[in-house]
C-alpha cells in the first residue's frame, strides 16, 4: 500500500512540477515575462520606420574578407566521403515525366492487385 502511496505522489509531483498553489508567483512571473517578451518581439516587427541592415564583413562568402579555417596536415589529406545510400538496389529515376511516372504507378498496381 505504501508503495501506491509512492508512485501516486511522484505522478502528482510530475503532472504540477510548480505544486498545487495557485498564487504561485515563480510561475506567474515566467508567464507573465513570456507574454510580455512575445508582444515586444510583435511590436518591434510592426514598426514601421525599421532600421536598415548594414553589411558586415562577413555578409558576403566570397571576398578578401573571408575567414577560412586553416587545414593540419592530417585534416588536408583527408577526403570528402559521399553518403551511402541505405538501400544499395535504389536507382533514382532518371526521366522526370508525368506520363511516365503514371505508367509505372499503374504496372505497380496491376503487379499488387488484391492486396489493397
Amino acid at each position: 500500500m505504501a508503495m501506491k502511496l509512492c508512485v501516486f505522489q511522484v505522478g502528482q509531483d510530475l503532472m504540477r512540477p510548480f505544486g498545487m498553489d495557485d498564487d504561485d508567483f515563480e510561475l506567474d512571473y515566467i508567464f507573465e515575462r513570456n507574454v510580455a517578451t512575445s508582444f515586444a518581439i510583435v511590436d518591434r516587427l510592426q514598426m514601421a520606420d525599421y532600421m536598415p541592415l548594414e553589411d558586415d564583413q562577413f555578409w558576403k562568402l566570397d571576398g578578401p574578407g573571408l575567414i577560412t579555417m586553416p587545414r593540419t596536415g592530417l585534416s588536408g589529406q583527408c577526403k570528402q566521403h559521399r553518403p551511402i545510400r541505405h538501400v544499395p538496389s535504389y536507382r533514382p529515376n532518371e526521366h522526370h515525366e508525368l506520363e511516365e511516372g503514371r505508367t509505372r504507378c499503374n504496372a505497380l498496381k496491376k503487379r499488387w492487385h488484391g492486396y489493397e
